[in-house]
């Protein structure tokens, strides 16, 4: 009865029960009915972050909060809820006493205009920063990835890098001592023979079984998740591993520090059979959830932009979800109990 726009297809007549939509007036005069959001509350957004400007005046690409509510804000700004300090592109909010921190001047470049933070991660008293900036707190030395305690900034021993300059990192996990990072990037620490993911252990560098790869060289990292021994791996690549080690993914994988093996989870995900990307994703359990660009799952059709893989089988989550019944891109994901949600660029759900 109803088109993939929510319009009424032509020659429908009668009375039709309309509970669970809600009705929209297209740009004709058309009415157009679109499916209710599900919310378990009803909420109310939340103004906060300070005034006159709320929130940051430029762009956020991540946010983290810690265990005593405190949110870290990393993007690409210099100003803050209209607060007079200098901020470089990563601060801190208290919602207790309304105050904004500069993490002791942020992270910076001194090589052009495009430094930004694109990955936290909160551990205890630290906050991890990735992104793509050579100075930390107002001193050189730093290579797109750092650690803040509170006090000064640590280099994380000389960070990632490609090519000698201008890595860039995407995605951050972190677990016990371990810091696991994610980007595009061919040096770790000064040495190379590392590919778009690396462990640093507090000491050293570790490449996890040579990385991932695209045709060879060149795959890049946006999401990790670590749960239990085993680092999930998602962005755009079609290797996993190097030499003997090396399997055949798709822009997903799973790593096991104890066997040093990785698993392409029953073949990962991609879009008319090759290509695609992963941009997030999360673990619950046994299931790995998977967000992205794509069509296809272990090499089946049916799937729209997300995913869950149980270990043995890929599930669609009920078509998944698409913009204007086709395409749609998804940024993040996020689990509670049963629940999962979605965000990225989309208007529907697919059926």
């Amino acid at each position: 009865m109803l088109n993939p726009d929510g319009t009424l297809k032509q020659g429908v007549q009668g009375s039709f029960k309309v509970e669970g939509y809600t009705m929209r007036i297209g740009k004709n005069g058309e009415p157009i009915f679109l499916p209710q959001l599900q919310s378990a509350v009803i909420g109310t957004w939340d103004t906060q972050f300070g005034l006159p400007f709320p929130g940051v005046a430029g762009d956020v690409y991540a946010l983290a909060i810690d265990g005593n509510g405190n949110v870290y804000v990393g993007g690409r700004f210099s100003a803050v809820g209209g607060v007079n300090i200098n901020v470089s592109n990563v601060a801190r909010y208290n919602p207790n006493s309304g105050t904004w921190d500069n993490l002791g001047g942020g992270v910076t470049s001194s090589g052009g205009v495009w430094w930004s933070v694109y990955a936290l991660a909160v551990s205890g008293n630290d906050v991890y920063v990735g992104g793509f900036f050579d100075q930390a707190g107002g001193s050189f030395g730093f290579n797109s990835v750092a650690r803040y305690d509170g006090i000064t900034w640590d280099n994380l021993g000389g960070g990632v890098s490609f090519g000698g300059y201008g890595g860039q990192v995407y995605a951050l996990a972190v677990s016990g001592n371990d810091v696991y990072v994610g980007g595009f990037f061919d040096q770790a620490g000064g040495s190379f023979g590392f590919n778009s993911v690396a462990r640093y252990d507090g000491i050293t560098w570790d490449n996890l079984g040579g990385g991932v790869s695209f045709g060879g060289s060149g795959g890049v990292v946006n999401a990790l998740a670590v749960s239990g021994n085993d680092v999930y791996v998602g962005g755009f690549f079609d290797q996993a591993g190097t030499g003997s080690g090396a399997v055949f993914a798709n822009n997903v994988a799973r790593y096991n520090p104890n066997s040093g093996t990785w698993d392409n989870l029953g073949g990962g995900v991609s879009f008319g059979g090759y290509g695609g990307v992963v941009n997030a994703l999360a673990v619950s359990g046994n299931d790995v959830y998977v967000g992205g660009f794509f069509d296809r799952a272990g090499g089946s059709f049916g799937f729209n932009n997300v995913a869950r893989y149980d270990g043995i089988t890929w599930d669609n989550l009920g078509g998944g979800v698409s913009f204007g019944g086709f395409g749609g891109v998804v940024y993040a994901l996020a689990v509670s109990g049963n629940d999962v949600y979605v965000g990225g660029i989309l208007r529907k759900q697919a059926v």
